[in-house]
């Protein structure tokens, strides 16, 4: 008995974590396999060479040693929490990159719905059972020489360093989260970029950019450029179980225009595919180039267009124009105006403002009231860009407007109730449009900032998986009347894309650029689309001729799938069988990943003006 009570902390950490791993069904007691069973034996043992080590370090200073003891209980209980809420390990990259949004609208209610109620209540229990413990003096952990206390100390800390740096899949959430954060300091971020001949090497010439050579002609059109939040591609031209169509007001616009089947944003989060839509490179895979690196030259599609006499507008829903940098980074890169949604609300707004904003609906119409007072026109044609927020976060969405799912029971009946409010109110946009001749030539561009995870588990588990909803977007192109209406099949673009593509439909050359994007009506068949997954270990993908090729770099891990199957779901198939100039192509990918961030971090995108 003295044994138990000398040991509880140890043994109480043990415990919580069998649990853990019992309810998770890692097949531990009740299946456990023998390519697992190393992985999770080696995880308890590191895991007790924690709370062995604060006994042996604190054997006389009870203070201390109850200190200690709760930190370790609490970071073990929160990392359980959101690994049993979330089925993937707290990753110390999405932290730390995201900490300076803890005091955003709608941020509280995303992290309360990433922890799991039964495992908080577990460690509250814990907590309170070596609290009764250690008040009553039955923790007494054994006393040792100092000199004894060091080697034991000693090598408590090798086995732990060990399994951390260990190939073995942590199946010990405490520890995964410690090795994502050495990972995140210490890994070089573009390990496998050789020096590169040239100091500037994404410079080019913008005419690659036109299907066809010719003259750049004005007027140049308006162009609205609308930015959906969280609009997910798997909904577009789905139907629920009753046969109702999930967006059915966008799947009547799609005939009318140029749309894309195989559409990817580049990574996760806003502001991430911000950047890949309107700088038309890869997004950073440490951090997020808005936060992380303003001061990088670079050129920008408002900065194109700004040029050649257009005014350039980004009018943000979400209340909060420094969210991520936004509004100074868009500033400094080519526009002349960032307006925020919450300074033109009327009283009347109010019942539509709900979750991280208001509707889209009030979004089109005070977009369009503010273009009416003229002052973003002074002269020349406007680019627009629109972007809207309601649909993030989709379990806010109140009853009433629940149109699809009155009570949603997994994730993709939730979000689907959000993008199905999303495309009713996308009306709205068209309406107002058309009650202003001046913008009958308009070009509008549809898609989405970035995908969803619509799988069984909870929102937050994107940031760990590579798979198709996170990354997949709907884009649509509409310019009634001038351009003519195609579907592009088979052949994946991605919102790098975007910018060039508008470039080549305005006849715009741009004589030096760093855009890496293609225009889509240059569409041959050889296009990729480059993934950036930052967090969970951090996957590196792209997408050609109907294949996903991921590279995890935390394991060195390299899988292929293929994503046109009968079953629709993507299949996994051997590297051997892929042919060799595919898997050349898909290696020249990643490589390209890497120097895209080493230019990034190293100010090379373009060189300075003189």
């Amino acid at each position: 008995m003295s044994f138990l009570f000398t040991n509880a902390p140890l043994l109480m950490a043990l415990l919580f974590q069998a649990v853990l791993l019992y309810h998770l069904d890692f097949r531990l007691i009740r299946r456990l396999s023998m390519a697992e069973a190393p992985g999770v034996l080696f995880g308890m043992a590191a895991l007790a060479c924690l709370f062995r080590g604060v006994a042996i370090l604190f054997p006389q200073n009870r203070f201390a040693r109850t200190c200690c003891n709760l930190v370790l209980f609490c970071f073990l209980g929160l990392t359980a929490s959101f690994l049993y809420q979330n089925r993937f390990i707290l990753d110390y990259a999405a932290l730390v990159e995201n900490i300076g949004l803890a005091r955003s609208r709608g941020v509280y209610n995303f992290v309360m719905a990433s922890l799991h109620p039964k495992f908080m209540a577990l460690t509250l229990a814990m907590i309170a059972g070596y609290l009764t413990l250690e008040l009553t003096g039955r923790v007494r952990p054994h006393r040792f020489p100092w000199e004894m206390r060091v080697w034991r100390l000693a090598a408590l800390s090798m086995v732990y360093g060990i399994y951390l740096a260990s190939p073995v899949p942590k199946h010990d959430d405490a520890a995964g989260f410690i090795a994502s954060a050495a990972q995140y300091h210490f890994q070089n971020q573009y390990r496998t970029v050789p020096d590169e001949a040239m100091e500037y090497p994404f410079v080019r010439d913008g005419a690659s950019f036109l299907s066809s050579p010719s003259q750049e002609a004005g007027p140049y059109p308006p162009v609205f450029l609308i930015v959906m939040e969280s609009f997910c591609g798997r909904y577009v031209e789905a139907r629920d179980s009753a046969g109702r169509y999930y967006t059915p007001y966008f799947n009547r616009l799609i005939p009318q225009g140029v749309y894309v089947e195989d559409f990817y944003s580049n990574s996760m989060q806003t502001a991430k595919g911000q950047f890949a839509v309107l700088f038309s490179l890869a997004p950073s895979m440490r951090g997020k180039v808005f936060v992380h690196y303003p001061d990088v030259r670079f050129d920008s599609l408002a900065s194109v267009l700004k040029r050649r006499g257009y005014q350039t507008l980004f009018f943000q829903a979400y209340e909060n124009p420094d969210f991520d940098n936004t509004r100074d980074m868009l500033l400094a890169n080519g526009f002349d105006d960032f307006r925020v949604l919450k300074d033109f609300l009327k009283p009347e707004d109010e019942p539509f403002d709900w979750g991280w904003g208001p509707e889209d609906a009030v979004v089109h119409r005070r977009l369009f009231e503010y273009l009416d007072s003229g002052e973003p026109e002074r002269a020349g044609p406007v680019f627009v860009v629109e972007a809207t927020i309601n649909a993030h976060r989709c379990e806010h969405v109140p009853m009433d407007k629940r149109f699809l799912y009155p009570h949603p029971s997994i994730p993709w009946e939730a979000q689907a109730n959000a993008v199905h409010l999303a495309d009713r109110q996308l009306e709205v946009f068209f309406r107002e449009l058309e009650k202003r001749p001046r913008y009958k030539d308009a070009i509008v561009v549809i898609t989405g900032d970035h995908g969803v995870n619509l799988g069984t588990e909870s929102a937050a588990g994107a940031v760990q998986n590579t798979n198709e909803d996170i990354f997949k977007v709907p884009l649509l192109i509409l310019q009634p009347g001038r351009l003519f209406p195609q579907r592009i099949e088979g052949e994946p673009f991605s919102q790098m894309d975007i910018a060039p593509t508008l470039l080549d439909m305005i006849h715009i050359h741009e004589p030096e650029t760093h855009f890496q994007g293609r225009s889509l009506f240059q569409a041959d068949g050889s296009n990729r689309a480059l993934l950036v997954q930052p967090y969970g270990g951090r996957s590196l993908c792209s997408v050609r001729k109907g294949f996903k090729y991921v590279y995890k770099e935390q394991s060195n891990e390299v899988r292929a799938f293929q994503l046109k199957t009968s079953s629709g779901a993507p299949l996994e198939v051997p590297l051997q069988s892929l042919p060799e100039d595919l898997l050349h192509a898909f290696d020249n990918d990643i490589k390209c990943l890497y120097l895209n961030q080493k230019l990034i971090v190293q100010n090379r995108i373009l060189p300075p003006l003189h």
